[in-house]
């Protein structure tokens, strides 16, 4: 569900696999600043997060440059995460389409990372178009039942 008038727009949609959960992902708006964070929540549904699970947020609706991530697990844990992105249009992206280079969102044996250096080691494609569409692909993890990625974007026109 969308609700433009609020401050948060949320969607809900199902994760991609046999063993479907449901994927959260909110964009908030910070006052009326420009800085806006996009928010995915990843939830193993009660048991640990397995690799190759997918959670997808669909068509961000504004033009924007992402600044940083950070990564919370709900307990100390390890997580390792790939990001894709492709235009709304393409629905869903895929491994081709990933934007992270070399410099994964990831957690080793704790329960919050952030990241504003995206430029290193090999950079992240940090343009997001507006109506494009991002995937959070859980390419391993360990212990954590939940977790959450921000990513900090600055909107563009």
């Amino acid at each position: 569900n969308v609700n433009a008038n609020a401050n948060i727009i949320n969607w809900h949609s199902p994760a991609i696999n046999a063993n479907a959960a449901i994927a959260n992902a909110a964009i908030f708006k910070a006052n009326s600043a420009v800085i806006t964070g996009i928010h995915i929540h990843l939830d193993g549904g009660g048991a640990a997060i397995t690799s190759n699970r997918k959670f997808h947020v669909p068509a961000i609706p504004f033009n924007a440059s992402i600044q940083s991530w950070t990564l919370i697990g709900d307990t100390i844990g390890s997580i390792n995460l790939d990001v894709w992105m492709t235009q709304y249009t393409n629905v869903i992206p895929t491994k081709s389409n990933t934007i992270v280079g070399a410099n994964f969102p990831m957690l080793n044996s704790e329960r919050y990372k952030q990241n504003s250096s995206l430029t290193l080691p090999v950079g992240w494609n940090t343009v997001l178009n507006a109506n494009c569409s991002l995937m959070v692909n859980v390419v391993s993890a360990s212990t954590l039942t939940t977790a959450d990625l921000m990513l900090k974007v600055l909107k563009l026109p």
